[in-house]
């Protein structure tokens, strides 16, 4: 989060909540190990409250300079608590795909870049996320045009 005062990243969260009706952003306290700063990763939020943000990557000033992470990140914004999903059978460390939630709850993670951020995931290799179930599982497409 850029702050504007001393034009600098400020390092102070990775989480803020804004109030439509009051116009005011704020800083919840979370509970449980905060994860990594990550960036170009897509989340998605159920019925229930929970979000779901997977993988990711941060830009850091070594070498190697990025870091991609394939973690699975659960907020819940009712009680802001955070927890890990499985990532057993889950895919590569990416980012930049697309993640939509279906009506049962699954997920689907389609593209992006993996691992060293220049390799293009075969979009036939499509993710999909149990939300219930906290499980993996991958589907092939057989015909791209179908997608």
């Amino acid at each position: 989060m850029l702050d504007n005062n001393i034009d600098q990243d400020s390092f102070t969260s990775n989480l803020y909540t804004f109030n439509v009706t009051s116009q005011q952003w704020s800083i919840p306290q979370i509970q449980g190990n905060s994860p990594k700063r990550r960036r170009n990763m897509k989340s998605v939020i159920d019925d229930s409250g929970i979000i779901y943000i997977f993988g990711g990557y941060f830009v850091v000033p070594t070498t190697p300079q990025e870091v991609m992470f394939n973690d699975m990140i659960k907020i819940d914004i009712n009680t802001f608590s955070l927890s890990f999903g499985s990532t057993q059978n889950g895919p590569t460390r990416r980012c930049a795909y697309t993640a939509t939630l279906l009506p049962k709850g699954i997920i689907v993670y389609i593209g992006g870049y993996e691992e060293d951020g220049n390799s293009i995931v075969d979009i036939n290799e499509v993710f999909l996320y149990n939300t219930k179930l906290d499980a993996w599982s991958l589907m092939n497409a057989n015909n791209i045009n179908s997608i």
